[in-house]
């Protein structure tokens, strides 16, 4: 069992080594998405210190995703993207702090928009540049 969470950990640190700024939006959104859906089991079953730990780490994707955001380039649609990021911030730690699913649920649901339009753009994207790929680590509006 080790060695396959070995070799998990192993891969997804590779996938978020090599991806481009799209793909690395896509893995923080999954990503807290998942979290926050362990966060909801175990909140739901009573283990606390699981509880916590997904919801931090799910927050701390959504910290990333702010921390990307380019607001030089990205306007108001960057201005906004923060201003949800820092929102689902609270309701996350409101979730912590009164032990409620209902604010998991919604920045699910909120994550859940964002990562079909991001999918959306990236398909956009891949179908107009198929071969051109991007280092800058900033997105417009991640």
């Amino acid at each position: 069992m080790a060695s396959t969470q070995a070799y998990t950990s192993y891969y997804k640190q590779m996938e978020v080594q090599t991806a481009d700024p799209f793909e690395l939006v896509l893995i923080l959104y999954k990503g807290a998405i998942d979290r926050l859906g362990q966060a909801k089991h175990f909140l739901q079953s009573g283990d606390i210190e699981n509880r916590v730990l997904c919801l931090n780490k799910a927050a701390a994707m959504i910290a990333e995703l702010q921390t990307a955001l380019d607001f030089k380039n990205g306007g108001e649609i960057a201005v906004s993207l923060g201003r949800l990021y820092s929102y689902m911030q609270t309701r996350i730690a409101e979730a912590n702090a009164r032990k409620q699913v209902e604010p998991i649920d919604e920045v699910c649901h909120l994550l859940n928009v964002l990562l079909s339009a991001w999918e959306e753009a990236r398909t956009i994207r891949l179908q107009s540049q198929p071969t051109s790929v991007n280092s800058d680590r900033h997105v417009v509006a991640g």
